[in-house]
């Protein structure tokens, strides 16, 4: 067994800074000031607080510019007798729900002050008992400040790439505004998906996110809905509407994204009506790359038949033949996360076969 030091810090937003102490629970709010010489020992040696983290965060206080962070300490004892020490601690730490510790203050203070009150960047660092530093765990809220910079390199450069791969595309945004002005239940589901990077709790996002599938593809806004033969209610089967137009539009011929979409909206189902389900970052991000796809390809629909009108653009994946179309195909392999070699040899590879 060893003892160790664990430090919880959560860089806060919207609390402004104030004379005197503040102590919510076992957490003390805390004043750090920027000065030339702390920013210049950020930037080198702790990468978490980089502009423009700081510039989101700070305030002028006595003539000062400050940012405040919530920390709290805790000694505690881990075994690591059968592991590398590194391994045994950082496996320790990532067990601890930092998502859920954070929350459940950003909630006791929002309830309490009635701000939007929000910790853009949560951390755990691990301290020996002399204070030499071990290791950390951290965490990104889900706004669009956070840096693209993380302890975790290949997820940074994951997250670069990406960037890099899809800013460099070209969409032509005269005809994606020319589509949202046209098009209300287009304009509804991107208000939707982008609504979900800005809010700050994954269940809602995750919930905005199946809203925006289900504003599209619900039988009502493209087909005559049925009535049930026995007490003539309408028959809407949503969820089955959902998920088979999200696999056809996405070409799903494995029907793999067919049966995700419907399990996501199973446990989009169970978490409205009470059942006790939890929802990841992971699955959220997810779902936002399913709801990306589908947007952008219900988009290049319209502007290949040429109309902005809902039901056609359904009636066009629909068809027997949307799936064996050379623009449709190469559009979609273009969406994926991958260099632009890498897209044309995939492209090649669907019309060698």
């Amino acid at each position: 067994m060893k003892k160790v030091k664990l430090k919880y810090e959560f860089l806060v937003t919207g609390i402004y800074p104030f004379d005197g102490d503040y102590q919510k629970g076992e957490y003390v709010l805390k004043k750090n000031t920027i000065d030339e010489k702390k920013f210049e020992t950020h930037i080198k040696g702790d990468i978490l607080y980089i502009n423009p983290i700081i510039g989101y965060c700070s305030y002028p206080f006595n003539g000062q510019n400050v940012y405040l962070t919530f920390e709290k300490e805790v000694v505690t004892e881990i075994d690591i007798s059968d592991y590398n020490e590194t391994e045994k601690i950082s496996e320790f730490i990532n067990k601890i729900d930092l998502l859920k510790e954070s929350k459940n203050l950003e909630q006791m203070l929002v309830l309490e002050i009635n701000n939007s009150i929000i910790f853009p960047i949560k951390m755990l660092k691990v301290y020996d008992l002399d204070n030499n530093y071990l290791t950390m765990n951290i965490n990104f809220s889900k706004l669009n400040v956070p840096s693209l910079i993380n302890f975790e390199q290949t997820y940074s450069m994951e997250k670069i790439e990406r960037q890099n791969n899809r800013i460099t595309f070209g969409f032509n945004y005269d005809l994606l505004t020319e589509l949202k002005e046209k098009n209300n239940l287009f304009a509804r589901a991107l208000s939707l998906y982008y609504s979900s990077f800005i809010a700050n709790d994954y269940n809602i996002g995750f919930i905005l996110l199946i809203t925006a599938l289900e504003t599209l593809f619900n039988r009502a806004t493209y087909s005559k809905v049925e009535k049930c033969k026995s007490c003539s209610q309408l028959i809407y089967e949503i969820a089955s509407s959902v998920s088979n137009n999200v696999s056809l539009i996405l070409m799903d011929e494995s029907e793999t994204i067919k049966k995700v979409i419907k399990e996501k909206y199973k446990k989009r189902s169970k978490y409205l009506h009470g059942e006790k389900v939890e929802i990841t970052s992971k699955e959220d991000q997810e779902l936002q790359e399913y709801v990306r796809k589908v947007l952008l390809m219900y988009w290049y629909i319209f502007i290949n038949i040429k109309t902005n009108e809902h039901k056609s653009i359904i009636a066009e994946f629909q068809k027997q033949d949307y799936k064996t179309k050379l623009t449709y195909i190469s559009f979609l392999k273009v969406l994926e996360l991958k260099t632009f070699d890498e897209k044309k040899d995939d492209i090649l590879q669907a019309f060698i076969k």
